[in-house]
């Protein structure tokens, strides 16, 4: 099997919909295709932290027999009967088009009880907990500088060949600047910068945030601009777009002070 022929079934294989000897072919290509391993591997990901974010409320017991009766009609049925003699990229095909005639009112209905609500703080959709969680391993990493501070200017230009997106550092007041290097977030590249303000450390990483939401419980408009605080193991991580890049901000600062120092060093969004 080659990728291109794995990669439209990554979904029908997440959800376990294969049979046994259809999964142990997919797996014989796993086990030789890191790359298709690690797009599985960050399907389940989402899915999971999709499935946590769902809220409690759920549809009418009535409403969802009703809905569901649409979905599981005798032709589905006899469909589902049919596919077992269909070759594997056939078969997912042939789910994808049952589920497809799902009438646009059950669809709409469905999505107001089950789809939680999210604000992007940059654009597609994703998780933020990896994001996070690598924000806060960064941090706390200690890994060695490639740039030395404290002028601005000397950092950004150092950053212009090596990363595709432009690096504006923040102006934090009384803070001094350590340094900067490159790292990498969710697997794409990043810009990592370490500060000191009144001898607290400051963690600030730089990336392109394309395929990020938040939940909208972490999600404060701060000057006009929507800012995700999330506390987590101890440390506040703020996560915002600026100038279409993505800031992640990380200390062991209340959420208090993190606020405060968000308030006086990013403007207003145009």
């Amino acid at each position: 099997m080659k990728c291109k022929d794995f990669l439209p079934l990554i979904d029908t294989y997440v959800d376990g919909e294969f049979d046994e000897l259809e999964s142990d072919e997919l797996e014989m290509h796993l086990s030789a295709c890191p790359e298709c391993r690690k797009k599985v591997d960050s399907q389940i990901n989402w899915k999971r932290s999709f499935k946590q974010c769902l809220e409690g409320e759920t549809a009418p017991v009535d409403l969802r027999a009703s809905i569901l009766g649409q979905i599981l009609t005798p032709q589905t049925e006899q469909q589902d009967e049919d596919e077992n003699v269909l070759p594997l990229r056939e078969k997912v095909a042939t789910k994808k088009g049952a589920i497809a005639g799902l009438s646009i009112a059950a669809i709409a209905l469905l999505s107001f009880y089950a789809v939680p609500k999210f604000v992007t703080v940059a654009p597609a959709a994703s998780d933020t907990e990896p994001v996070v969680e690598q924000a806060i391993d960064w941090h706390t990493g200690n890994f060695p500088i490639e740039v030395t501070g404290p002028e601005s200017d000397r950092i950004e230009n150092w950053f212009v060949d090596k990363v595709a997106f432009p690096i504006h550092l923040p102006a934090f007041k009384d803070a001094n600047l350590l340094g900067a290097r490159l790292a990498n977030l969710k697997e794409r590249r990043a810009a990592y910068v370490a500060y000191d303000i009144d001898g607290t450390r400051l963690s600030v990483m730089l990336f392109n945030g394309d395929g990020l939401l938040v939940d909208t419980e972490n999600i404060k408009n701060i000057k006009g601009r929507d800012i995700a605080l999330i506390n987590q193991n101890g440390y506040t991580v703020a996560l915002l777009q600026n100038g279409g890049v993505t800031y992640s901000l990380t200390s062991d600062i209340s959420e208090e002070k993190m606020t405060e120092l968000l308030s006086s060093s990013f403007s207003a969004p145009e």
